[in-house]
């Protein structure tokens, strides 16, 4: 985890995420030696956690986790492709529940992007 200094205090009503980014690894996808330029197909995951009070109901967050989902599902940025990787599936919603005053989801984001090197 990536401490940046600040601390954050949750806000005791409405709705809030966070998100976190794993790489995971990285395939050669074709041969190279010294001074030969090499290819990798790199992964990883990204998590938005997705929280509302109960008294909001899971209605409110059913809808934020899908919003959420919308924005990566079959998408790409710049060579960021989102879903469709072998370990990690596509972008998807994981149900959480009751966490104390907070009802949570998770939108689990599979990644892949290629990177050259010499």
């Amino acid at each position: 985890d990536f401490d940046n200094g600040e601390s954050f205090n949750k806000p005791t009503s409405g709705a809030w995420m966070r998100m976190t980014i794993r790489f995971n690894g990285e395939v050669r996808v074709n041969l190279g030696g010294e001074g030969v330029q090499t290819k990798f197909t790199e992964y990883g995951i990204a998590t938005v956690q997705v929280f509302t009070t109960l008294n909001e109901d899971e209605y409110a967050n059913d809808e934020l986790t899908r919003q959420v989902r919308d924005l990566f599902r079959k998408k790409r940025d710049d060579g960021l492709y989102y879903g469709g990787v072998p370990a990690g599936g596509e972008v998807r919603i994981a149900t959480i529940g009751r966490d104390g005053a907070w009802y949570g989801s998770n939108v689990i984001v599979p990644f892949w992007f290629e990177s050259c090197v010499v």
